[in-house]
């Protein structure tokens, strides 16, 4: 109530201020006021008037050029002959001497004859002459007349011969006085007004006051102290249109215009101020009055309208206030049909929007992170009142990027609406299903009970993801990785249960997606883990930390080692030795492989560089190439230039890719296994079975071995399945001319399988794990496990 009394207060203050302020200007100012107004009004008024007279001079202009054009190219006068054109001229002008004083001719060196002059004179040097002899008809600047010594200025026309060349000029004189009488029949209606024309210089063509005819303005002859006085005259010369005010003996406002058809002339109309004032005084009277009883009329209705007016913006304020501090559910009741009501309609329009955009997502309308934390908070203080249960879901679109850059960001986006629409359907209906962004969705379960179990409702989800998606014409699979945190177990604040479901999230996708998980503690531990390993691995090749182990590859049949693959080992100088399972990973995601692998690569061919060089039998060494590494423009340089450095013979080294790199853009493969081949590098396809195995890709790749994946080995005795899958690959290399190699051979057994098949070549632990290059060395010493 404080405020309200507030504002009405400050309604009738207003309303009494502005009274008080209107009568005071109505009393002091109004004649000002009014003064103002009318010399706006009749500024443009004469604005307007003067542009007409400049209009009306330029045409006249425009007549006498013409007219002289017409003499000039009058038959008699292009013969240039004095005594034929004289007597015409002198019955010419007679009909004209109320415009022009004469009329001459001039050849093209300049030698005049006038009507007036009996001797001839030479007007080469005249600015007029000299722009009449290229070919243009002009008006003079004002000039004094050899003939008559009046003041005047000159219409001048070229001569041309009947090919077009100029060969003389046409003129006639104009008296600056009878140019003076024609300016002063424009009506003027004001007393001691006037018109007059000045040239672009300032100087006076015509003027009421003949004596100031051929002078310059007043304003060439201001003392410094009236800088600003001479500024105002300049702009008269410097804009072709508008009005200054002059302060000389009578105050006056000159109104101005370019004269059309002339080098810059202005007209100007001189217009006293005091005869604007004589009408103002019976005005000023008037407007008193009249403001008087506004006055008072205004008092009366601001009394009356103060509260009208005051509550609405009152309840509008209140409106503003709550919706300032964050209630987005605010909205203004106010029913006018006035500004205020409208503006009240706009502000719940306006919270409307901002409250969509605050708490939805615009792609699938489902609600976003920001909506998901406030429910999930409401909904944690609920649980804690009643100590129940609830559930946080993460969930995580795999490989979903891949489906944006194969099929675009179109079909991305009706797959995110698609999802969107299926995760709704696997939920209850007091669930709350949000997208976080790109590819990740969460779920809230506010209650936990028996039948509504998360388990039961991540495989509904997983079923649901695992159908065909068929989207304009294109049918893809795709799946999806889920994490599950609990309330109160998994964390007790609504960042602490997201952070923990992720973090669940990201264990299910680093064991290949498509599955879910419940959070555990050591999660952390293991993400805490990851992430000081991952800082490190930045410095490991300046610190020295990296060795490289050999396996032996063995023949089937001799037993003989006939080559050897280089494993890279992390020894840390904390952590002791960090599997390559862990480490390589991350050493792909921060693109530390790059210089890992240049690393390895480069070192391997030195070491079996060096064991020729010190004697022993030259064996391959086979190095495994990273995706990130073969996705390089210039990968093969790279291989060139380590084969350069180390002097490594390249049928001696072996390069390893897997299925899955080769596929990935089939015509870049083929192109750089080409080139490998080209240096005499052996090509081994790794892994092989695991991924895209195609005989339509195989055979057009350039490689000379296939490794069967230990995973296939593994069981080879006791599975049915992965001894067709082994003996499939060995007897399609054999038909191919592709060496095999079986990897993760452990047992007697399973090298006696290999061996039946005619697998030719070995590795495993049966004959020995990955050793230093020193322990190597002695292995190849005698060349047979």
């Amino acid at each position: 109530m404080k405020f309200q009394r507030s504002i009405k207060t400050k309604i009738l203050m207003m309303v009494l201020i502005a009274s008080l302020t209107i009568a005071s200007v109505i009393i002091f100012i109004s004649e000002n006021m009014s003064i103002n107004t009318l010399k706006n009004l009749l500024g443009e008024h004469e604005v307007n008037s003067v542009a007409l007279y400049a209009e009306i001079i330029g045409g006249w202009f425009e007549e006498r050029m013409d007219e002289i054009e017409i003499y000039a190219n009058n038959p008699f006068i292009r013969d240039m002959n004095w005594e034929k054109i004289e007597p015409y001229l002198q019955e010419e002008i007679k009909n004209k001497l109320d415009i022009y004083d004469t009329f001459f001719i001039a050849d093209k060196t300049g030698k005049c004859k006038d009507l007036l002059l009996e001797n001839s004179s030479n007007i080469k040097e005249r600015a007029y002459f000299k722009e009449a002899m290229e070919g243009k008809t002009i008006v003079s600047n004002p000039i004094i007349a050899n003939s008559t010594g009046n003041q005047v200025v000159v219409v001048v026309a070229p001569i041309k011969s009947a090919t077009g060349e100029v060969i003389g000029v046409m003129g006639a004189d104009v008296n600056l006085i009878k140019l003076n009488y024609f300016i002063k029949k424009f009506k003027i209606e004001h007393l001691d007004s006037y018109s007059y024309l000045v040239t672009k210089d300032g100087l006076n063509i015509t003027h009421p006051d003949h004596e100031k005819i051929m002078k310059r303005n007043s304003h060439h002859v201001l003392d410094e102290k009236d800088m600003q006085k001479k500024g105002d005259l300049l702009k008269i010369l410097e804009d072709s249109k508008g009005y200054i005010h002059t302060e000389d003996a009578i105050p006056s406002i000159s109104y101005f215009h370019e004269v059309p058809n002339t080098d810059g002339w202005k007209i100007i109309t001189k217009i006293p101020i005091q005869y604007i004032k004589q009408p103002i005084r019976k005005i000023t009277k008037m407007l008193f009055f009249i403001g008087v009883v506004g006055v008072v009329l205004a008092n009366i209705v601001g009394f009356i309208m103060a509260n009208k007016i005051a509550n609405p913006i009152i309840q509008l304020n209140q409106v503003f206030r709550k919706a300032a501090k964050g209630d987005l559910t605010v909205r203004a009741e106010i029913d006018s049909q006035d500004e205020i009501g409208r503006a009240a309609k706009s502000f719940n329009v306006m919270m409307e929007t901002i409250r969509y955009m605050t708490y939805y997502d615009p792609l699938t309308d489902l609600p976003n992170r920001g909506f998901f934390g406030k429910q999930l908070k409401f909904a944690l203080s609920h649980a804690k009142r009643n100590k129940e249960k609830i559930g946080v879901m993460v969930i995580g679109l795999d490989r979903f990027k891949t489906i944006n850059d194969t099929f675009g960001h179109n079909i991305g986006d009706q797959l995110l609406r698609a999802v969107a629409k299926e995760l709704k359907n696997c939920v209850e209906e007091e669930d709350v299903v949000s997208r976080i962004g790109g590819g990740e969705f969460t779920i809230l379960l506010p209650e936990i009970w028996e039948n509504k179990n998360p388990a039961k409702i991540a495989q509904k989800i997983l079923f649901v993801m695992n159908k065909p998606w068929k989207i304009d014409g294109n049918e893809f699979y795709i799946s999806a990785s889920i994490g599950i945190a609990y309330f109160p177990d998994d964390g007790v604040d609504e960042l602490t249960l997201l952070k923990n479901a992720d973090t669940a999230l990201h264990r299910v996708k680093e064991k290949g997606g498509n599955h879910y998980q419940f959070y555990a503690p050591s999660m952390n531990e293991n993400l805490m883990e990851k992430l000081d390993i991952d800082k490190d691995l930045h410095d490991v090749l300046e610190n020295e930390e990296l060795l490289v182990y050999y396996q032996p590859k063995v023949d089937t049949h001799t037993r003989n080692i006939i080559g050897m693959e280089a494993l890279v080992r992390w020894k840390h100088p904390k952590k002791g030795m960090i599997s390559p399972a862990t480490f390589i990973p991350l050493a792909e995601e921060n693109g530390c492989i790059l210089s890992i692998g240049e690393w390895v690569l480069h070192t391997a061919c030195k070491q079996n560089k060096l064991w020729q060089d010190e004697g022993y039998e030259p064996i391959t060494v086979a190095v495994n190439i990273s995706a990130r590494q073969f996705q390089q423009p210039n990968f093969v340089d790279l291989v060139r230039k380590v084969l350069k450095e180390t002097e490594l013979d390249p049928r001696y080294l072996e390069l390893e890719i897997t299925e899955s790199i080769a596929v990935e853009d089939i015509e870049y493969t083929i192109e750089i296994l080409n080139q490998l081949k080209e240096m005499n590098i052996q090509i081994a396809m790794d892994d092989f079975g695991t991924g895209y195995s195609s005989l339509s890709y195989l055979k057009r790749f350039a490689i000379d071995h296939l490794k069967i994946d230990q995973s296939f080995v593994k069981d080879i005795i006791s599975n049915k399945n992965d001894q067709a899958i082994a003996s499939t690959i060995i007897a399609m290399g054999n038909r191919l001319n592709l060496k095999v190699t079986a990897e993760g051979v452990e047992t007697k057994e399973q090298l006696d399988f290999l061996e039946k098949e005619n697998c030719q070549y070995i590795q495993g632990y049966l004959f020995s794990k990955p050793v230093p290059a020193k322990e190597f060395e002695k292995m190849i010493k005698v060349k047979k496990i």
